[in-house]
């Protein structure tokens, strides 16, 4: 098949025409640069920094009560179990009257009325042996 130079002078030339045309196309639907609308300023930035920070120390600070209930409930004899999916604190006692062991589980609010009961005992007790 014989393609005559005026065919490839033409296909040539179309070619051209559509990469200049898809250039043309992408910078038209490209976006244009507007401060502030696509970057975020350094003043949006700092505040994000900050909102960030705060979420972190928050998670931190219930961290670090989750902890500190953990160790006043295993200072006062429980130990944390994780039943049925929730965090439980148990503990193994003798009922009054029988050698048999119960287990008896507290969910945190439960626990926490606990060891505040078991701190005001030991306050009284302690009043009570040093008035005598």
């Amino acid at each position: 098949m014989a393609v005559s130079r005026f065919g490839m002078v033409l296909c040539a030339a179309g070619m051209l025409m559509v990469g200049r045309g898809a250039q043309a196309w992408q910078s038209s639907t490209a976006p244009a640069a507007v401060p502030g609308v696509l970057a975020p300023s350094s003043a949006q930035k700092a505040e994000a920094d900050k909102g960030a920070a705060a979420r972190s120390a928050a998670a931190k600070k219930a961290a670090d009560a989750a902890a500190i209930l953990v160790r006043d409930a295993r200072n006062a004899g429980f130990t944390a179990e994780n039943i049925n999916g929730a965090q439980m604190f148990c503990r193994l006692d003798t009922e009054l009257g029988s050698r048999f062991l119960v287990k008896t589980c507290y969910d945190e609010l439960q626990v926490r009325i606990k060891i505040e009961q078991y701190r005001t005992q030991r306050n009284e007790l302690e009043a009570i042996h040093h008035l005598q």
